[in-house]
């Protein structure tokens, strides 16, 4: 899955960032007919009179399937090769020409740019670039023109496919926005790219390492009784 590292291949300390948010990410989806006779909700309890099993037959992706996120996931990867259309295409908000590869040691090495990132060479700076996590997208674009136009394009497209935009969780374009994957992204101009972890995330790790802490310092045995999988 995504993170945001996956964001800072397309970023640098001026770039701006968006949020969009993908609604109803399993319902939109149609369940294959193979499965839909194998997947049903009793409803006999809206019929307290009738002998019969009341079964409505289910027809969407829904949370607790097993394929659902596999399959929304990829589905919805499909949809943004289509937004993001013709990379070649100079008119297109997306269009870069070359993978430019910026490594330690090189004659050309520049610190405040990703290691590998994509040119476009109209706007003479990285290119456009939307990034996902199941349902939550985050924009990079150079300028703030730039990410907005990108941000339409992104949200039209969506709806042209038939895909729910929550356009209430939407946030306004920035250089500071919130969190995403757990991570926040700050850029600060003619200063540099940072990248803070969530004080929700930040706090949950503390107790956790309070907790094992805790744990081995009571223990009067060598192998204390610890769940693992909290780690």
């Amino acid at each position: 899955m995504p993170n945001v590292g996956n964001v800072l291949d397309c970023a640098t300390s001026s770039s701006w960032f968006s949020d969009v948010d993908a609604g109803e990410m399993f319902l939109i989806y149609i369940l294959d007919a193979e499965l839909r006779p194998y997947a049903g909700v009793d409803m006999s309890w809206l019929f307290p009179g009738k002998t019969r099993i009341v079964w409505e037959r289910w027809t969407r992706m829904a949370m607790g399937m097993r394929p659902s996120p596999f399959v929304t996931v990829k589905l919805f990867a499909w949809a943004m090769e289509i937004i993001k259309g013709d990379h070649m295409d100079p008119t297109n908000l997306f269009h870069w020409t070359r993978v430019v590869v910026n490594c330690p040691g090189t004659p050309e090495y520049n610190p405040s740019l990703p290691r590998l990132y994509k040119w476009n060479p109209i706007a003479l700076a990285i290119a456009c670039d939307c990034k996902t996590f199941v349902d939550d997208l985050r924009g990079i674009g150079p300028t703030k023109e730039l990410l907005q136009r990108a941000t339409h394009k992104v949200e039209s497209t969506m709806g042209y496919l038939g895909l729910q935009d929550a356009t209430r969780k939407r946030r306004p374009n920035s250089q500071q926005p919130g969190e995403w994957t757990g991570s926040i992204s700050v850029a600060l101009p003619d200063t540099g790219l940072f990248v803070t972890v969530s004080q929700k995330k930040w706090d949950r790790s503390r107790q956790i390492i309070s907790k094992l802490l805790s744990v081995y310092s009571d223990c009067k045995e060598d192998l204390p009784d610890f769940n693992l999988k909290k780690l």
